[in-house]
């Protein structure tokens, strides 16, 4: 499904909209054997990298976490107002940099899956932790914006978690995502306990807030998850769905927007 033409053709486009959120084009140069696409830098790594910093979940890591994940959301949410899905969300295709005066911020990596459509979508693609249980549904089509909703649910889950929720959303390949299926998000994180803590439940150690957050995002049903509050969720002044900014966590430090 990796189609290298396509990351640079996306990647070509957003540079003509001068997309802040991605790494910028070098040139692209052939030898005999090979074809290189160049790129800037991003110095610190991406994401799956970054997970393993500290502080451990709770409290201290909310407030670290908030910042970059709302830029993570301006991210997507503008990608999609161009109208193109990502379909490949994920720790490893989310970088960070340093930005001047300091400041962390992030690069979309990796549009090799992407697509303009979303009508004719009925392959499932991506990492398996990070695929929406629709597009698991053979020869039925889905909504990849909803999809890349999901995925970066997940990449909220293991930034704020350090660790993913589940290793597959097929049915019966996983059962840590069946029992969430089967039990709700709510009862999932009150079962789960943190990765290398002291037998904590994730439940007890993050915010109510942060909470809801990933479970609108991760809902199983598509016709119910947040959506980014993309122009096209929109009528006008009206929603016509609820986002992400509407929920107190991500609503309070909308940057980027």
């Amino acid at each position: 499904m990796e189609r290298p033409w396509v990351d640079v053709g996306v990647v070509k486009y957003l540079e003509s909209k001068d997309f802040p959120f991605v790494c910028k084009s070098r040139g692209i140069f052939r030898d005999s054997q090979f074809t290189y696409v160049t790129s800037s830098l991003a110095e610190d790594g991406d994401l799956f990298k970054w997970c393993d910093r500290g502080p451990a979940p709770g409290p201290q890591r909310d407030a670290v976490l908030r910042p970059i994940v709302t830029q993570i959301i301006s991210a997507v949410q503008l990608l999609h107002n161009y109208g193109i899905a990502h379909r490949d969300l994920s720790l490893e295709n989310i970088l960070m940099t340093t930005a001047k005066g300091g400041a962390e911020q992030i690069k979309l990596i990796d549009f090799g899956m992407a697509t303009c459509s979303r009508q004719c979508c009925n392959e499932s693609v991506g990492k398996k932790s990070y695929q929406a249980p629709e597009t698991n549904i053979a020869d039925k089509p889905y909504d990849p914006f909803l999809a890349d909703c999901f995925a970066l649910g997940v990449v909220i889950f293991a930034l704020g978690a350090q660790d993913y929720p589940w290793l597959s959303t097929r049915k019966g390949a996983c059962k840590m995502f069946d029992y969430a299926r089967e039990h709700g998000f709510q009862r999932f994180i009150a079962a789960r306990k943190v990765r290398k803590g002291n037998g904590e439940r994730l439940k007890h150690v993050m915010s109510k807030d942060f909470v809801t957050l990933m479970e609108g995002l991760l809902s199983f049903r598509p016709d119910s998850r947040l959506t980014l509050g993309e122009h096209c969720w929109s009528n006008g002044a009206t929603k016509l769905r609820p986002s992400v900014w509407d929920s107190p966590w991500a609503g309070q430090e909308r940057s980027f927007a």
